[in-house]
């Protein structure tokens, strides 16, 4: 008999999420030009048997001329999520080639809450994207082990081998098949930005907010025929430049769906 991992519960709701400090987490593309140069750090995604590429950019941008806020040289903090492949195929098509399956299922979920410290500081620099040393042997390999729960479209239940560790929140989820993606030649790959953070607004100067998502613990689980949990904290491996695309579409290709799941402590 096949033995079953425990799973947390967990329910759905449709809306942009308040995540850790404050933040916003939406699932989609940033409409905004940044005022300096972002640091990033990208690490490498299993997904069938290729790999796919997590970029992690930390980007500072003035709000909109019509916010209101007392502050002076307001600005805000913003995590972009980027996810590349070095074919120019859409995801849809490619996992298609990767699985060999006629209708693939390719999903991102997130932690709303924040990191515990302990999982944090437990992440080494040499990790490179692998979750063991942060979240645990059993929690990573349960992740892992994770599919589809039944009739809950990207809603993957979480292992209870990893409660507490993903944070007191909720989690964020939605599916990235048909998410806008491009293809640059000069680099043979293709991209997709599907997800992003914007925190509070403060003042120019005042780098709390913007260090914080530089210096966490950045957690994702994609899921297709199989899931790969990744790890990231930027300040490991940062590089600074310029954006690639200074904006971008807000729209959705895709429904995107923002699935919570929340899990007992």
């Amino acid at each position: 008999m096949t033995s079953k991992i425990p799973v947390l519960a967990f329910f759905t709701v449709l809306a942009a999420a308040r995540t850790f400090s404050g933040a916003d987490l939406d699932f989609g593309e940033l409409n905004q030009t940044f005022t300096a140069p972002t640091i990033n750090h990208a690490v490498k995604v299993p997904i069938g048997n290729k790999n796919f590429s997590l970029n992690v950019m930390i980007a500072e941008f003035e709000p909109p001329a019509n916010t209101t806020t007392d502050l002076q040289n307001p600005r805000v903090a913003a995590t972009i999520y980027e996810l590349s492949w070095p074919w120019n195929t859409t995801i849809n098509e490619t996992l298609k080639t990767f699985e060999g399956v006629e209708e693939p299922r390719f999903c991102v979920s997130m932690p709303l809450g924040p990191i515990p410290d302990s999982v944090t500081k437990a992440y080494k620099e040499t990790d490179l994207g692998d979750c063991t040393n942060a979240l645990g042997e059993q929690c990573t390999r349960d992740l892992k082990n994770q599919g589809f729960a039944p009739d809950v479209g990207c809603n993957t239940p979480i292992p209870e081998s990893c409660s507490g560790k993903l944070g007191s929140g909720s989690i964020g989820s939605a599916p990235l098949l048909n998410i806008e993606q491009k293809y640059y030649s000069a680099y043979e790959k293709s991209e997709a930005r599907f997800a992003y953070t914007t925190s509070e607004i403060y003042s120019a100067g005042n780098d709390t907010l913007f260090q914080h998502d530089v210096q966490r613990l950045h957690v994702l689980l994609f899921t297709s025929s199989g899931s790969a949990p990744i790890c990231v904290r930027v300040a490991d491996h940062k590089v600074s430049g310029a954006m690639a695309k200074p904006g971008g579409s807000m729209c959705f290709v895709a429904l995107l769906a923002l699935g919570a799941m929340l899990f007992m402590l």
